[in-house]
């Protein structure tokens, strides 16, 4: 009786829905300071500078002789570089290890996370926390962004695919002899105008880099140590070798591995819309696993 009367209070009543609101409201307030103040400590570490300005330079290597060519002969070039950048294999693999050592310290645990945990509850501090892991990735991907268009020059046009990448796709800039860093598929043009390139390639790379946080927060928090961050780490670093492998079945594997899903040239608009439900399923599966494991004790988020 009495539990039906105080779900008859608070439930059904309409002060009662407002209560329950406002602590909904409450709790998802300290999910977000969670969030945020783990993504703080992750943005302004020395980590993040270091890998930085080596994503940086990285990135300028491979892009400066598509800039040269649009600055010698005066053609604008649309700064769509991601969708070829991240199609690389090496590449793509280095981006993604820069962000598996970016989240090496997850799950973070530090003295004064122990007072948060008083004050805001389990419950908020988890979820605070894998959601830092989505925050920081967003970050990652958009400053990727950010630096693929400040590399192209200042010779920038977003309303079509421009003379620059068409000519690099038709092997006219490496005759010319212009370093050109990674292959220009004649597909992405006729698939995808420049923003749903970007769209695309931007989303995958983002939903794939979380599932890699996820698991890596998984591992860690599993073994105490950082066995998620060397698992996927070598991972990665072996694609970046199995890339010139001839073997029939390494081949065969290299087409349906989730390295491959970056590559536009090779997916459509339809097989990419697929692609980013299935990722964003596991991204969600994974979300939930470690919540659970994290309430049941069995990762742990302190010291």
């Amino acid at each position: 009786l009495f539990r039906y009367l105080y779900m008859e209070y608070f439930f059904l009543n309409s002060d009662g829905a407002v209560f329950l609101e406002v602590w909904r409201m409450n709790k998802m307030k300290k999910v977000f300071k969670v969030a945020i103040y783990e993504l703080k400590l992750m943005c302004f570490s020395s980590k993040f500078l270091i890998l930085s300005v080596l994503a940086f330079i990285i990135m300028d290597v491979t892009v400066r002789g598509y800039r040269m060519f649009s600055h010698d002969y005066n053609l604008p070039i649309a700064p769509a570089v991601l969708p070829f950048y991240f199609a690389d294999v090496s590449y793509g693999n280095i981006e993604i290890l820069f962000l598996l050592l970016w989240f090496s310290d997850v799950p973070m645990k530090q003295r004064v996370q122990n007072q948060i945990l008083q004050r805001c509850g389990m419950p908020c501090f988890a979820l605070g926390h894998l959601f830092s892991i989505v925050f920081a990735t967003i970050v990652f991907v958009l400053e990727q962004f950010v630096f693929s268009v400040l590399l192209c020059g200042t010779n920038l046009t977003f309303t079509s695919w421009g003379k620059v990448w068409g000519s690099a796709a038709a092997g006219t800039v490496k005759k010319l002899g212009y370093s050109s860093g990674f292959v220009i598929s004649k597909n992405v043009f006729q698939n995808y105008t420049v923003p749903q390139a970007l769209l695309f390639s931007m989303t995958i790379f983002l939903l794939m880099g979380i599932c890699y946080g996820m698991v890596e927060f998984l591992l860690n928090g599993l073994q105490k140590g950082k066995l998620g961050t060397v698992v996927l780490s070598v991972w990665s670093v072996a694609w970046i070798f199995l890339k010139t492998n001839t073997t029939d079945f390494i081949r065969s594997f290299m087409k349906y591995a989730p390295q491959g899903w970056y590559n536009l040239g090779r997916n459509n608009i339809s097989a990419s819309k697929n692609i980013i439900s299935g990722l964003f399923v596991g991204v969600v599966v994974l979300f939930i696993v470690n919540f659970v494991l994290v309430m049941q004790k069995k990762l742990e988020l302190v010291k």
